[in-house]
């Protein structure tokens, strides 16, 4: 999360809402750990802790704790402090007994990555499962968001495209602006009766998954945790002629 913004978010379960603070800029584990002294949340197990598919230069506005961003120009200007910007697909279960149809989808749509060369991320959500493709696999995009041709108008048409020739599994809500905030890997995702940790996955883990494997317990077990790893050395190249033509160069 280093160099991205940060939420935190109470479980959708509570009544009390579900933004918890401001969008805060971290640059270390140690900020982070201070951010939950101030929101007074280190006895609490009832949020969840959300970052940004953004990560930005080093220069970027720092935040007031408990006054949220210094905003001047930074809701326009934001796009322009952007060192990265990953495309993103959520594919999530109505409920903890559909995770396998959700593993199922994950399977196909890895595979087709996997067949096409192009470099990715995966990992467990809570209820499901995050997939992250780097932004230089697709080349060089606008970040304004008031441009046509910009990179979350490409990352919207793939998504879609997938969504109908893949998997339907990908959530609808999986809507890409300059703003977007996912779970962050390393926190727990808290639901109403359990906890399960947001996990980057290895391909081991992939074919042999089980639930339970999720569990804070089986890691608390474990003598390391899993590492981010991007498999494949390609570009996404072929998943814009496919879904998105009129991006291509001339």
């Amino acid at each position: 999360m280093r160099n991205r913004e940060v939420r935190f978010g109470y479980a959708k379960h509570l009544e009390k809402g579900q933004k918890l603070g401001a969008f805060y800029k971290v640059h270390d584990i140690h900020f982070l750990d201070f951010l939950i002294k101030v929101h007074k949340l280190e006895k609490e197990n009832n949020y969840n802790v959300f970052t940004s598919l953004a990560e930005y230069n080093k220069g970027i506005p720092d935040h007031i704790c408990g006054e949220g961003k210094k905003l001047g120009s930074w809701r326009t200007d934001h796009w322009k402090h952007m060192a990265s910007y990953y495309f993103f697909l959520d594919i999530d279960a109505d409920d903890f007994n559909e995770v396998a149809i959700a593993l199922f989808s994950t399977r196909e749509l890895l595979k087709l990555f996997d067949d096409d060369n192009i470099p990715y991320y995966v990992r467990f959500s809570g209820k499901g499962f995050h997939i992250l493709i780097p932004e230089y696999a697709f080349g060089t995009y606008s970040k304004n968001p008031r441009d046509k041709y910009n990179i979350y108008n490409l990352y919207q048409k793939i998504a879609d495209g997938l969504r109908d020739d893949v998997s339907i599994m990908i959530d609808k809500r999986n809507k890409f602006d300059s703003f977007r905030k996912i779970k962050c890997p390393y926190t727990l995702s808290n639901y109403k009766d359990q906890q399960y940790l947001c996990m980057p996955l290895e391909k081991g883990h992939l074919r042999n998954f089980e639930l339970g494997f999720m569990k804070p317990r089986y890691w608390l077990e474990q003598t390391k945790l899993n590492q981010e790893v991007v498999y494949n050395t390609g570009n996404a190249f072929k998943l814009i002629k496919r879904y998105a033509k009129e991006w291509l160069p001339s």
